[in-house]
């Protein structure tokens, strides 16, 4: 049994969840919107309308994509929601990514720094600006240093820029985007040709390909990356430029599905789902 926690209004566990009803895949959704309301659990069985209890220890992992709200949350959902962030810690197996691990994303210079570590891929200089007015010479992009989104813009030659938030500012590198997805030992990497700087925002214009030029060392090595921030599940972005691969960033809870629907299979959930009925 799969647990997949999380709230109907994310695309990404919706998604997921079709895929294991078309493969015919046991799971079970965790609505943390009616946890505490229609669904409880204890130590030793979790309680679904309509379904028999089921215990603990016929779960085989769990896909984690958990946001909760504690502003409107009753005191029976805050407890409960805060075991349940215990047994995905230290209790279930085989978690996608374990709460945990996944506050590495709320400081991406902290990533960059564990990036740096490794040389198959070079880490872009960086400065870490706030409560500066700064005038910016070259071609650069400005984002946020925490695990807010942003959408990235380019400034060129503009002299009063205010930055009021901490950001991180890094030159623009132009060359081929990459999106390396990792589950366990496995990698898929999917190239995306765009016009737009932020590929993310100009959907219609993007080529999605498979892109299979990485080398096998760096895959491993990457695979030691992701071990080495606590992620078993993983999302990098990287670009190539003048023939040197540069990494941008790692996210801790991929929207991977924006880069599958573009692709001609389902290998990204298939590695999931294998993973989480403990087939690594």
């Amino acid at each position: 049994m799969i647990l997949m926690v999380g709230i109907l209004e994310d695309p990404v566990i919706c998604y997921l969840m079709n895929y294991c009803v078309d493969m015919e895949v046991d799971f079970a959704f965790v609505n943390l919107n009616q946890l505490g309301y229609d669904i409880f659990f204890d130590q030793e069985y979790w309680y679904f309308p309509g379904c028999p209890p089921f215990s603990h220890q016929v779960v085989t992992g769990v896909f984690n994509r958990a946001l909760f709200s504690w502003e409107y949350a009753s005191i029976l959902q805050q407890k409960l929601f805060v075991q349940l962030f215990d047994w995905m810690d230290f209790r279930y197996p085989n978690v996608l990514n374990r709460p945990q691990d996944t506050f590495s994303n709320l400081s991406k210079p902290l990533q960059l720094r564990w990036a740096s570590y490794f040389d198959h891929w070079v880490v872009p200089y960086t400065w870490i600006l706030s409560q500066s007015e700064v005038r910016i010479n070259t071609p650069s992009i400005i984002k946020s240093v925490s695990s807010a989104r942003s959408v990235v813009n380019d400034q060129y030659h503009q002299e009063h820029v205010d930055l009021y938030e901490p950001v991180q500012v890094q030159p623009v590198l132009d060359g081929l985007n990459i999106r390396l997805h990792l589950c366990g030992e496995k990698g898929f990497a999917t190239s995306i040709q765009s016009d737009s700087l932020d590929y993310r925002y100009h959907r219609d214009s993007n080529t999605f390909e498979d892109y299979h030029d990485l080398p096998e060392a760096f895959m491993m090595q990457s695979i030691e990356f992701c071990k080495k921030i606590g992620l078993l599940f993983c999302g990098i972005d990287l670009i190539l430029h003048k023939n040197k691969y540069y990494f941008l960033e790692a996210n801790p809870s991929p929207g991977y599905t924006y880069f599958e629907k573009n692709l001609p299979h389902f290998c990204i959930s298939s590695s999931l789902v294998d993973y989480l009925k403990g087939q690594p």
